[in-house]
């Protein structure tokens, strides 16, 4: 079954046509990168797949065609049934989207006491984050009272990198994680969108049992995650375009990609 998939999608906000008619698959397991530039609306694909999430509040979205999760019609899921679909979904948002007023503890286990308190121990909640903190070399960040505010910029990073993990994820969308990181944080980085942690205490909240985590990742800079993908897009001029695979990426002569 695919993970996600757009047919026919048109999107416009604030009158802005950002997709047009744009087919996409994701399919269970793979990690596809869609590569486009800086303000064409990547974003926006993954924004989408979550149903908008804090959008439409102010300039009009408008969205036509269909959009599936797991062969669900998104259009025909409201209320609990949105919410638990998007429990099984891991995002990192460009700025990582940390809320200020909770320290870093409980940033990166909100997720669960919001979704998980009446089927989880605190106990087993926290032994989550711990094993977060520890495995990224970061269980300094744990200590209690810890603020975002006081992160720098590549810590925020994977503050929210491992609030995306800790529910155990089927599918995990990443908007250019590595956008501005040096070459040698850029490599560490990488290693953890592989990451998946293995937790002691024998919840599997995504329902994805011995199956691989899907990814879909957005970027401008392809050389990035050439490495990274299993199959690459671009979108350009509002539309996709799915190229192939990293060999059929790299030897592709458009003009685009070049």
């Amino acid at each position: 079954m695919d993970a996600l998939a757009f047919k026919n999608v048109t999107l416009t906000i604030g009158g802005k046509v950002y997709l047009r008619n744009v087919d996409l698959v994701l399919e269970e397991g793979e990690t596809l990168v869609v590569v486009g530039n800086p303000g064409c609306g990547k974003s926006l694909i993954l924004r989408a797949a979550l149903g908008f999430p804090g959008m439409g509040d102010g300039e009009e979205v408008k969205m036509e065609g269909e959009i599936y999760l797991w062969g669900q019609l998104m259009a025909e899921l409201q209320g609990r049934q949105l919410q638990q679909a998007r429990m099984r979904i891991g995002s990192l948002l460009r700025g990582g989207s940390l809320i200020d007023n909770m320290d870093v503890r409980r940033n990166i286990t909100f997720p669960l006491y919001y979704h998980f308190q009446d089927q989880m121990a605190a106990e087993d909640i926290e032994a989550r984050c711990a094993l977060l903190l520890a495995d990224m070399g970061l269980g300094f960040l744990g200590e209690p009272g810890r603020r975002p505010v006081t992160l720098n910029r590549e810590e925020r990073l994977y503050v929210g990198l491992a609030r995306a993990l800790v529910n155990q994820p089927i599918l995990f969308l990443l908007d250019d994680p590595a956008v501005g990181l040096g070459a040698v944080a850029t490599a560490k980085l990488k290693k953890f969108l592989f990451y998946e942690p293995q937790f002691a205490d024998g919840f599997d909240l995504g329902g994805r049992g011995e199956g691989t985590l899907t990814r879909l990742i957005t970027t401008n800079c392809i050389d990035t995650y050439l490495d990274c993908g299993d199959r690459f897009a671009v979108l350009d001029r509002q539309t996709i375009e799915v190229v192939g695979d990293r060999c059929a990426m790299a030897q592709n002569a458009g003009e685009f990609i070049r």
